[in-house]
C-alpha cells in the first residue's frame, strides 16, 4: 500500500511535468524566471570549484581573481616561480596564466593596475592575437581594454615587463557575455550569469569555493585567505602549515561566500576547515553574524567533508591521530575504555569535535538561532553510515548521559545538530539509467527506487531516531556526459525527489552546478553557465511548481509494529532495512552488532502517545528506548511486556530506537504505539 500511495503521488507530478522553457543567459540579464516558491522546498546547489579559471561558473568579473601563480616573463606559463609579496602580488616582472581549458571567453576586457613604472603588456595562448588599446599610464597607474578573439578553450597568459618591481592590484573585468565590447564595471564582484545560474535554488553550498573541507592548513583566524588576496586559486600544491593545497588552491575568502549569499539572497551551507581551533570558529561564526544580511537566513555547516572516509586520506587520519591523542590522555571519546580502535576513536572525536564547534556558535549567536538560523549537521556516507552512528550513539551516551552519569547538564544530540545525513545519488551506473524510455511505469526504473529507497528509509530512520532532520550534503541524477540532455534525466529527477519528500526529509543540496564531470559521467545541471534549458533545470522548474510530495512513509499510528520491519539495524555497516513484504517473525538484540533497531511511524496528529514493547524472550537485558532523540526509558526488561511509556509528539514522521545496552539478551517481538 506505502508504494502504491508513493507512484500515484509522483505519476500526479510526472503527469504536469515538462521540459523547460527556454532559458537563456544573454547580455541584458533577461531570463525565463523560475518559479519563486523555492524555499517551501529547500533545495540548494554546491558550486563546483567556482574559483578556478576552467569553471563553467564564471563567480567572479574579475578574472584575476582566478588566475594561476605568476612566474618568470617570456616563459609560455612554464617558467620558474617569481617572488611575491604578502597579496599574492609579484615583485619582479612576471606573466601569469588567466584562463585556460575553457570555451566562450572571447570580448573586450578591462586591465587596470599599479606599478612603479610603465608596464609593457603582453598576451600568449589563445591571446596570442588579442588586441591592447586605450592604454594609458598616469602616478603608477595602468589601464587599457584587451579585446580577445577566441572562442576556443586555448587560455589567455598576461604578462608584464619593464615595471620596477612587479605589479599590483591588477583587475582585469571580462565581458558582460560572449562576444560583447562592454566589460562589467571595477565594482561588480560577481558575474550576471552565475547568479542567474543560482536562481532557483535556497542554499548555495561552498564546500569547492572556500577550502574549509581540507583546510587541515587552516588552524588560526589569520591562516584564512584574505578577501584582498591577489587571486582565490593561488598556491595549489603548495605546502601550508605542513599540508599539501588541493587542485584548487586555496579557495576564496569567507567575505566574498557571505557577499555571494547576501546578493542572490541564498542560505549558506559551509564546511569548517579540519583542523579550525576554537578561535578561528568564533571568529567565523562573527564574521557571518555581522555581515550575513539575508532577512532570516540560514547557515548550515558541518564539520570538514566526508572526512571520516575522505578519499585523500587528509582529513581522516587527521581525525584518526587526534582520536589516539585524546584518547591517550583521558579523553571523554575514551569514556568506556576505548583507546585502541582507530575507527571508532576517530568517529567520536569528530563528532565531539564537531559538538564543540556547535557551542561556540550557540554562545556568539544565542541560543534562539540554534537550530532556526544556524542548523550544523553531522554528516554519514550513504553506504556506510555506521561511522555517523558511532559518533551519535557516543554523544548521546555521553553527553546526555544515557550511558551512565558523565557530565552536569546532559544535551540530547539535537542540542549539538539540527541535522544528519549522507549524499542522495541516483543509480552510480549511468547506462543503466539512459537505457530508461519515458514511461511512467518504467519497471527497470521502479526497481532502481525500490533498490535505493532502501538506504533512503536507513537515513531518515538514523535522523528521526535521534531527533534530527535528514539533509543530504551532495546528490542527484548521475548520467554519462553524452547524455545529460536526454528528457529522461528530467523524469528520474522528479521520481528520485519524491522519494526524497516521501521520507519528510529537508534540505537537499544538488551536486552540482556546472561540469562535475568523472570517469565519463556529468553530475551539473549544465555545462555553460549562458545555458540553462537542460532537462534538470526543467525537472527543477517542475518541482518547485508544486508542493511537496506526501509523507508516507512509516505506519501510522495507533499501530503496531514487527520487530522485523525496521528501518535500520546495527551491523559493521549499519545496514539499512529489507524489503517490507519480506519482514516477519521476532528480533535478537545481542552482541556484537546487533544491539540496536530503528523503526519510522507516522501521527496524524499531536497528542500524547502510550509506547510499549512485547518480546518472547529475556535474559538481564538493560533497554533503552528513544523517541525522536528522547530518552523515554532505560531499565531492565522482565516478562514478555515492558511497562508502558508516555511521550508527547506533534503530527509527522517520528523515529524509535529500541537498544539493549548491556551484555544481556532480549527477542524482540513487537512495538506497540497506542493513544
Amino acid at each position: 500500500m506505502k508504494k502504491c500511495i508513493f507512484l500515484i503521488a509522483l505519476t500526479s507530478i510526472l503527469i504536469i511535468s515538462c521540459i523547460s522553457p527556454i532559458v537563456k543567459n544573454d547580455e541584458n540579464g533577461t531570463i525565463t524566471k523560475f518559479n519563486s516558491n523555492k524555499y517551501d522546498h529547500s533545495i540548494g546547489i554546491n558550486l563546483f570549484a567556482a574559483q578556478t579559471d576552467y569553471a563553467e561558473d564564471r563567480l567572479f568579473a574579475d578574472v584575476m581573481k582566478m588566475s594561476r601563480k605568476w612566474t618568470a616573463i617570456d616563459s609560455n606559463g612554464n617558467g620558474a616561480d617569481v617572488a611575491i609579496d604578502t597579496m599574492g602580488w609579484p615583485t619582479t616582472d612576471a606573466e601569469c596564466i588567466v584562463w585556460h581549458g575553457i570555451f566562450e571567453m572571447n570580448g573586450t576586457y578591462h586591465l587596470e593596475g599599479d606599478s612603479k613604472a610603465k608596464p609593457e603588456i603582453y598576451t600568449g595562448y589563445g591571446g596570442a592575437d588579442a588586441v591592447i588599446n586605450n592604454f594609458t599610464f598616469e602616478s603608477g597607474h595602468f589601464s587599457a581594454d584587451i579585446e580577445y578573439p577566441s572562442t576556443g578553450n586555448n587560455g589567455l597568459l598576461l604578462g608584464f615587463r619593464k615595471t620596477d618591481g612587479g605589479v599590483r592590484n591588477v583587475k582585469l573585468m571580462r565581458p558582460v557575455t560572449p562576444g560583447s565590447t562592454n566589460s562589467y564595471s571595477l565594482s561588480t564582484t560577481f558575474t550576471d550569469q552565475v547568479k542567474k545560474m543560482v536562481e532557483p535554488f535556497s542554499v548555495i553550498r561552498y564546500m569547492w569555493t572556500v577550502d574549509g573541507w581540507n583546510g587541515a592548513w587552516q588552524i588560526e583566524w589569520s591562516d584564512r585567505v584574505q578577501p584582498d588576496y591577489s587571486s582565490y586559486q593561488r598556491n595549489n600544491r603548495a605546502v601550508i602549515n605542513g599540508t599539501t593545497i588541493g587542485f584548487a588552491g586555496t579557495g576564496m575568502p569567507w567575505e566574498e561566500a557571505v557577499r555571494f549569499s547576501n546578493e542572490t539572497k541564498t542560505d549558506m551551507w559551509i564546511n569548517m576547515p579540519i583542523g579550525a581551533n576554537d578561535d578561528y570558529i568564533r571568529q567565523l561564526a562573527t564574521l557571518i553574524k555581522n555581515t550575513y544580511t539575508v532577512p532570516e537566513g540560514k547557515i548550515y555547516w558541518e564539520y570538514s567533508n566526508e572526512a571520516t572516509w575522505d578519499l585523500s586520506g587528509i582529513c581522516s587520519a587527521y581525525l584518526v591521530k587526534k582520536g589516539i591523542e585524546e584518547a591517550a590522555i583521558g579523553s571523554s571519546i575514551a569514556f568506556d575504555g576505548q583507546k585502541t580502535d582507530e575507527n571508532i576513536l576517530k568517529c567520536r572525536y569528530y563528532i565531539k569535535r564537531a559538538a564543540e564547534m556547535s557551542l561556540i556558535w550557540r554562545e556568539v549567536w544565542g541560543d534562539a538561532a540554534m537550530m532556526t538560523r544556524v542548523r550544523p549537521i553531522a554528516s554519514g556516507q550513504l553506504s556506510y553510515n555506521l561511522q555517523l552512528v558511532i559518533g551519535l550513539d557516543f554523544l548521546n551516551e555521553y553527553y546526555n548521559n544515557s550511558g551512565g552519569n558523565y557530565v552536569p547538564t546532559p544535551h540530547p544530540v539535537n542540542y549539538f545538530f539540527y541535522g544528519s545525513g549522507a549524499s542522495h545519488y541516483t543509480e552510480d551506473d549511468p547506462d543503466k539509467l539512459v537505457a530508461l524510455d519515458s514511461s511512467v511505469a518504467d519497471p527497470v526504473m521502479v526497481k532502481q527506487i525500490d533498490k535505493f529507497e532502501m538506504y533512503e528509509e536507513s537515513e531518515a530512520a538514523i535522523a528521526k531516531m535521534y531527533g534530527l532532520k535528514r539533509c543530504a550534503y551532495e546528490g542527484g541524477v548521475w548520467t554519462n556526459k553524452s547524455d545529460y540532455l536526454l528528457p529522461r534525466i528530467n523524469e528520474a529527477m522528479l521520481r528520485y525527489h519524491a522519494l526524497w519528500d516521501k521520507y519528510d526529509n529537508d534540505v537537499f543540496m544538488y551536486y552540482v552546478s556546472t561540469g562535475g564531470e568523472e570517469d565519463g559521467t556529468a553530475l551539473g545541471f549544465t555545462q555553460s553557465a549562458f545555458d540553462l534549458d537542460t532537462p534538470k533545470y526543467g525537472a527543477l522548474n517542475t518541482i518547485l511548481s508544486n508542493p511537496k510530495a506526501a509523507v508516507t512513509a512509516g505506519k501510522v499510528a495507533p499501530c503496531t509494529i514487527e520487530a522485523a520491519d525496521f528501518s535500520v539495524s546495527e551491523t559493521p555497516w549499519a545496514a539499512p532495512a529489507p524489503a517490507h513484504a519480506e519482514t516477519s517473525g521476532d528480533v535478537e538484540l545481542t552482541t556484537p552488532w546487533h544491539r540496536y533497531k530503528g523503526y519510522l511511524f507516522r501521527t496524524s496528529t499531536d497528542g500524547k502517545f502510550n509506547i510499549n514493547l512485547t518480546y518472547t524472550e529475556t535474559k538481564d537485558a538493560l533497554i533503552e528506548i528513544m523517541v525522536d532523540g528522547k530518552v523515554i526509558a532505560h531499565e531492565s526488561m522482565t516478562g514478555t511486556t515492558s511497562p508502558v511509556y508516555s511521550v508527547q509528539l506533534t503530527k509527522g514522521l517520528h523515529g524509535i530506537r529500541i537498544k539493549r545496552s548491556n551484555e544481556g539478551y532480549l527477542k524482540l517481538k513487537s512495538i506497540v504505539i497506542a493513544q
